[in-house]
């Protein structure tokens, strides 16, 4: 049997297997090395020692580490004691190959010897496609379209021959390219890039390359940049890319117009186009010809400034009623590629315009009438029927039926239930009259609805005027086809519903044998009632509509949606009626989808008379137009988040206090406890990431939090949200303010230039101190520099007694002056 083992022995083991791990992870060596293998678009080099390399603060004694063989240069630099990066002067382009090698001989601070790898490579690949023009993705594209492919090197044009292909669908043979140079390539770029400046770099980078063959119409086309395609230093690409685009149709002409259905001929009253499938030239389009009864003849319509090229060729109406029209195009039109149009035995082409479509309209789904210039509601009607028969009775001239509706205006719910039905009412509802009683809802139906908005407070109930409307007939002395303006008395000041009925109307914009309902509501009245809603208070004033004076004494009533009575004032002699108990516009109920879903309807009673205004009726006077502000809801309150800083590394500690204060009328006021947010919601910009903090504000408004930025983070912009207590999980509360997470360099020196005190009046020359510190501490002497300036003109000093006076020399002068070793 085997004895056991004393602790002491096992706590020996233990403690010399911690000493050997820990020797083992202390061994000098470089244990990170960034890039490696294949990587594009690289402008720094870093590199991680497992120990420290250089004194802490002073890098100017330590010897670099690596030996570099590299073709572009760039400058190295320790950020600290382990970490050494080089840096490039640009984003590398392809076809660059680096290597580095641990110098011979290099220790680390205390005097040992590197073990670990010793030579790192990387390179940046052979040439890639940045972008393409046409864009990768382009529809319609010319059937010897040249491509325009901006590079990240200059590519080897052999190797671009050799592995470069199209390839177009449905056909399985590849398509060679062909690269274009020479004057068809300045010609290319030339109208592509009118306003380029010219740049040697990248105009190396520009590849311009076509197909060998023509590629057929409406057709898929794919670029094919393939393995092996070099850079000028042999650097082959390792991945395909793969572009793909659309060619255009074949070129072909069609005739478009305004039909009120698709068996109905032109409406008179529009234009007629002629689009076409590809452009041609402004000088063809000008010959297109309409030519119609009586020597009707007309062309295009050209514009003040026609383009050179269109595809689009418009007739302007209006043009004779009831009318056959020749449509005629040039012979031998051809498109900008030189193809001939397709369908050209199509014309001369003949098209027709009916009779002017039948009109019944109102002016909107809402007026007012002034009661003293009599109620007439104006009404525009053009080829309609005209009955001669109206309930039975036989009438002595032609007219049009419709009804009338006069809505007791003591039920406000009844007013704002009608008011709700005309304006939502769309285009199948037309085919029945808005008198009709509502359809009735199944318990499922009503269930599902409640589903829907279970919190919403009921909406009004939508009246139905069945067997309370009045008919009338609007006679037609001028005939049916007439187009006139006729005006439906509304003779009493009230609220009405009208609604005219057209069968040769629902025949025509309905389609089928149907009468087709066309409904308003006006309000005849003598009273404008204005209305201003506010947080603390609002304001009614009325006046009247024929004299514009006050209205003392009118009865003032506020209703929400649901119907229900918000408030009640007087005006006084000068018209004005002050209100203090209405609720704020973000408390006011929503009912349905409409647009008197919310706000609020004021009404106005004043000697037999009525009239009302809403608060969405603003268009055309909101605030904004005016450079008001507008607060609403969680806008009354100001919020601001004041950090320790703006500009944060990953892994650091956001310090922040957040002042909140509600706007009154009288400036700023501590919020109430009920508004007051419990907690930070922190949402990258650009991203779906957030990160939420409790908190907590004291009866001052004001709170304190800190958030330790986690690994996963996001570089970017943050902003800052402080969310109340039950807010949806969209809402990011009041905005207090935003800071930036990015990866930025410390910087480890200082430069200070120093120009000669005193004025300088044309000097020969300028002497310039240069001094560039270290910010631990030090002079960093024995430093190259480069001292770049430029000069130019001053604004132009002006003299009392010589008007217009000016001081000659207006030159620029730029240069570079480069100091060697040992300047300070």
């Amino acid at each position: 049997m085997r004895p056991p083992r004393h602790p002491a022995a096992i706590l020996v083991f233990v403690s010399t297997w911690l000493a050997s791990s820990l020797a083992f992870s202390q061994t000098p060596q470089v244990e990170f090395f960034s890039p490696q293998g294949e990587v594009k678009r690289v402008r720094q080099v870093q590199a991680r020692f497992s120990v420290a390399m250089t004194p802490f603060g002073d890098p100017r004694e330590t010897v670099e580490p690596f030996q570099i063989d590299c073709s572009e240069e760039g400058t190295a630099r320790w950020v600290d004691t382990h970490n050494w990066v080089y840096d490039f002067g640009r984003d590398l382009p392809a076809g660059v190959r680096c290597e580095f090698q641990l110098r011979e001989g290099l220790a680390t601070l205390d005097g040992e010897r590197l073990a670990g790898p010793r030579v790192f490579r990387f390179s940046t690949g052979g040439p890639a496609i940045v972008q393409s023009r046409p864009w990768e993705g382009s529809r319609g594209i010319d059937e010897n379209q040249v491509f325009i492919l901006e590079l990240d090197a200059p590519a080897v044009p052999e190797t671009v021959l050799r592995h470069a292909f199209f390839e177009v669908q449905g056909n399985a043979q590849r398509i060679g390219v062909r690269i274009v140079e020479g004057e068809d390539r300045r010609e290319v770029l030339d109208s592509t890039y009118p306003y380029r400046e010219r740049d040697e770099e990248m105009d190396a980078r520009l590849l311009l390359v076509g197909a060998r063959l023509t590629f057929p119409q409406d057709a898929e086309v794919a670029l094919h940049w393939g393995v092996g395609i070099e850079t000028s230093s042999g650097v082959a690409t390792s991945e395909a890319q793969t572009l793909t685009f659309q060619t255009r149709p074949d070129f072909h002409a069609r005739f478009h117009c305004t039909r009120e259905n698709a068996d109905r001929p032109c409406v008179a009253l529009t234009p007629m186009r002629v689009h076409l499938s590809a452009p041609v030239a402004w000088e063809d389009a000008r010959r297109f010809r309409l030519r119609g009864p009586d020597g009707f003849e007309r062309g295009p319509e050209e514009g003040d400034d026609p383009p050179e090229w269109t595809e689009i060729v418009s007739f302007q109406g209006p043009f004779p009623a009831d009318a056959s029209f020749e449509l005629s195009l040039p012979d031998g039109l051809q498109d900008d590629a030189g193809r001939p149009l397709l369908n050209q035995a199509e014309f001369p082409l003949t098209v027709r315009t009916g009779e002017l479509p039948p009109l019944a309209k109102f002016a909107d789904r809402f007026g007012v009438l002034e009661s003293r210039a009599g109620g007439i509601l104006p009404v525009t009607v053009r080829n309609l029927e005209a009955d001669l028969e109206f309930a039975g009775l036989k009438l002595e001239q032609p007219s049009l039926p419709g009804q009338v509706l006069s809505v007791p205006t003591a039920d406000v719910r009844e007013v704002l239930g009608w008011l709700a039905k005309v304006r939502a009412r769309g285009w199948d509802d037309r085919k029945q009259s808005v008198f009709a009683p509502p359809p009735v809802k199944t318990p499922e139906q009503a269930e599902a609805e409640a589903l829907v908005e279970p919190e919403s407070p009921a909406a009004v109930p939508v009246p139905s005027g069945e067997g309370r409307a009045r008919r009338f007939t609007l006679p037609k002395p001028n005939g049916p086809k007439a187009f006139e303006v006729m005006g439906i008395p509304l003779e009493q000041p009230g609220f009405y519903v009208v609604e005219l009925e057209s069968r040769v109307l629902g025949e025509a914009l309905l389609g089928i044998p149907a009468s087709m309902y066309v409904p308003t509501t006006a309000l005849v009245t003598d009273l404008a009632v204005h209305f201003k809603w506010g947080i603390e208070n609002s304001l009614v004033w009325v006046t009247r509509l024929k004299t514009g004076e006050p209205a003392s004494g009118a009865a003032i009533q506020v209703w929400d949606c649901s119907g229900q009575l918000r408030g009640e004032a007087t005006t006084g002699d000068d018209g004005l009626a002050w209100l203090e108990q209405l609720p704020p516009p973000s408390d006011a109920p929503y009912c349905s989808w409409n647009e008197y879903s919310n706000g609020l309807l004021v009404t106005a009673r004043s000697q037999g008379d009525f009239s009302f205004v809403h608060s969405n009726w603003d268009d055309g006077i909101e605030p904004w137009r005016y450079q008001l502000p507008q607060h609403y809801g969680s806008d009354l309150a100001s919020a601001h988040t004041i950090f320790d800083r703006p500009l944060f590394r990953p892994s650091e500690t956001v310090h922040m206090k957040h002042v909140l204060r509600r706007r009154s009328g009288t400036g700023f006021t501590l919020p109430e406890t009920r508004e007051l947010p419990v907690k930070v919601r922190i949402s990258h910009t650009g991203s779906d990431q957030r990160f939420e903090l409790p908190v907590r504000f004291d009866e001052s408004g004001l709170a304190e939090s800190t958030w330790p930025i986690p690994a996963e983070a996001r570089l970017g912009t943050y902003s800052v949200g402080l969310v109340r207590e039950n807010a949806e999980e969209w809402d990011d509360g009041w905005y207090a303010g935003s800071f930036r997470v990015e990866e930025f360099r410390v910087p480890l020196m200082r430069g200070h230039v120093r120009w000669p005190d005193g004025k300088l009046v044309q000097p020969q020359q300028v002497a310039v101190d240069v001094t560039v510190e270290y910010l631990a501490g030090g002079t960093a002497g024995l430093l190259p520099i480069a001292f770049r300036h430029r000069v130019r003109p001053g604004a132009s000093p002006s003299v009392a007694e010589f008007e217009g006076f000016q001081f000659a020399g207006d030159k620029v002068e730029e240069g570079v002056f480069r100091g060697g070793e040992g300047a300070d």
